[in-house]
């Protein structure tokens, strides 16, 4: 250390000193000490502005400005248009436009006309062909049209498509493209969307001819003359038939004819021509009846007729409870079947409810051991039952049969038929 003395502010023992500027600071002074600037002078003046640049002081530079862009240091600037142009604008100083308008917007188009701007017009576009300026378009089946393209634009059809294919025919009907209808043709009447048509003759019928379509006659030809007669037989037209005719005895077709006695005789007449009749008299009118006997005439005797069976000559009758019994019916009179029949003596059989009206019929006899059979009046066998001690009664049941009737019941003992009794059954169907 030094001894202590004066500072150059005249202090003892003071801090003050001499900076790199040659002035006395610090200590009691109240200065500080100098530094150097931007431009490395000691003290100096010189300084950073907005362009980052060292200016003033010893260098000689002024601080850069904004430009009319708001760019410090920037080189944009109002032209004569008023217009900040240049610098960071990307824009030109004003000059002439195609319009003659100093500063003016119009330009040349690509049709290589001046548009925009005061000239009131606007670019030209392309066209739907590609031609700048062009007058082709879109048409409404959407196909591009007009201009250099050499198309027309598509018109509508008579069913209302752009571009479609319906037509008006002859018969003034849309047909055709979408329609689903097709263009109506002549008929061979020579009228369009006529119905007149060719016949199985070969004929033109129907429509406006005033002619109907021929027909089969009943020997299959198309337009022949041939018909029925009155013997149900094809005849005429092509047939090489005649049509029948009737007999005497008023039969189409028939074969009796007029005998020498002057007598319609032979055919369905049932007379044989006159000579001997089947009894041998001469002219005679005894005939074979279906019985095949001689009847009639000088016989003596009737034609046979046929029974309630419908059998000629047979002997079935209607018995006292109206049924054709007899015969070749095979059926039983119901006054005997009703007798309550004892085949084997000693032995009695009592049947009840009859008529039945429910499912059940009772049976009492003194024999316990029985055979029941029920059967239509035909003989068809219906119910079969056995009844074993029954102590004198025997409950059958019915209920098999379902329709009304008359039906018999067979009593049968060690395979012998010991009685047979009709009973009704009623049923309400």
């Amino acid at each position: 250390m030094f001894p202590c003395g004066f500072d150059c502010n005249g202090d003892w023992g003071g801090t003050a000193f001499i900076d790199s500027c040659g002035i006395c600071v610090g200590g009691n002074t109240g200065l500080t000490a100098c530094i150097q600037d931007c431009n490395g002078v000691w003290g100096g003046t010189a300084f950073i502005d907005s362009c980052n640049t060292c200016v003033g002081g010893n260098t000689g530079l002024t601080a850069c400005t904004q430009d009319c862009n708001g760019v410090w240091g920037g080189t944009a600037y109002i032209d004569s248009c008023g217009t900040c142009v240049g610098g960071n604008t990307g824009l030109f100083p004003c000059g002439l436009d195609c319009n003659g308008v100093l500063g003016g917007t119009a330009f040349i188009d690509n049709c290589g006309t001046c548009v925009g701007g005061n000239t009131g017009l606007t670019a030209c576009t392309q066209d739907c062909n590609g031609v700048w300026g062009g007058t082709a378009f879109i048409d409404s089946c959407n196909t591009c049209v007009g201009g250099t393209t050499g198309l027309t634009a598509c018109t509508q059809d008579c069913n209302g498509d752009w571009g479609g294919t319906a037509f008006i025919d002859s018969c003034n009907t849309c047909v055709g493209g979408n329609t689903g209808l097709t263009a109506c043709i002549q008929d061979c009447n020579g009228v369009w969307g006529g119905t007149a048509f060719i016949d199985s003759c070969n004929t033109c019928v129907g429509g406006n001819t005033g002619l109907t379509a021929c027909t089969q006659d009943c020997n299959g030809v198309w337009g022949g003359t041939a018909f029925i007669d009155s013997c149900n037989t094809c005849v005429g037209g092509n047939t090489g038939l005649t049509a029948c005719t009737q007999d005497c005895n008023g039969d189409w077709g028939g074969t009796a004819y007029i005998d020498s006695c002057g007598t319609c005789v032979g055919g369905n007449t049932g007379l044989f021509p006159c000579g001997f009749d089947c009894n041998g008299d001469w002219g005679g009118t005894a005939f074979i009846d279906s019985c095949g006997i001689c009847v009639g005439g000088n016989t003596g005797l009737t034609p046979c007729i046929q029974d309630c069976n419908g059998d000629w000559g047979g002997t079935a009758y209607i018995d006292t409870c109206g049924i054709c019994v007899g015969g070749n019916t095979g059926i039983w009179d119901c006054d005997t079947i009703n007798a309550v029949q004892n085949f084997a003596s000693g032995h009695w059989y009592k049947l009840y409810p009859n008529p039945v009206m429910n499912n059940y019929v009772i049976i009492e006899s003194d024999i316990s051991t029985l055979e029941i059979e029920l059967t239509d009046m035909l003989g068809k066998l219906i119910i079969a039952q056995r009844c074993d001690n029954f102590g004198g009664k025997c409950k059958i049941d019915v209920s098999a049969i379902q329709t009304s009737g008359i039906y018999a019941v067979r009593i049968i003992r060690n395979q012998r038929i010991m009685s047979v009794i009709r009973i009704a059954v009623m049923r309400d169907r």
